[in-house]
């Protein structure tokens, strides 16, 4: 059985949405936001940050609770360079896992690119105390870091 659903996270939540709009109605089964955050992650490795942010919105009004999708939305914005919008999708990680090492670890990248010094480098700190206690990590974070963020490296 499917449920009807539109992309009315692009709308709703992200006042610069992407250009490519999903605007006709999908009947998808409940499970699909696996399907559209992985889609998403694909799209985003080619680059294609307009078409990844809409499957992650996607995702997102299938299941709004997952930290994971919140990332990678703000890392897709981060490349997109709305670093605001970003911010908030890195908080809205935080809210709903408060242990999620690598949304602590993006938004001190953000927090960098919008001159917020300080709080960044408390993001990273608690992002390292969670590394140190264990927390765990994708091993892939680095490839959705923006480009010039991977040059420091």
């Amino acid at each position: 059985m499917g449920i009807s659903v539109s992309a009315k996270t692009s709308q709703a939540t992200h006042p610069h949405h992407s250009s490519r709009k999903l605007t006709e109605t999908l009947s998808v089964p409940a499970s699909s936001h696996w399907l559209c955050y992985e889609r998403g992650k694909r799209l985003t490795k080619k680059g294609d940050y307009a078409a990844a942010l809409d499957s992650f919105n996607l995702a997102l009004d299938l299941e709004p609770n997952e930290p994971q999708i919140w990332v990678f939305r703000g890392v897709v914005l981060t490349h997109l360079n709305h670093y605001e919008a970003a911010l908030v999708s890195f908080n809205k990680a935080l809210v709903i896992a408060s242990n999620h090492c690598e949304s602590w670890i993006f938004r001190g990248a953000v927090l960098s690119y919008l001159n917020r010094a300080g709080e960044a480098r408390s993001s990273y700190a608690i992002a390292l105390r969670l590394q140190q206690q264990g927390v765990e990590k994708r091993e892939d974070y680095p490839m959705w870091m923006p480009a010039r963020e991977m040059s420091a490296c």
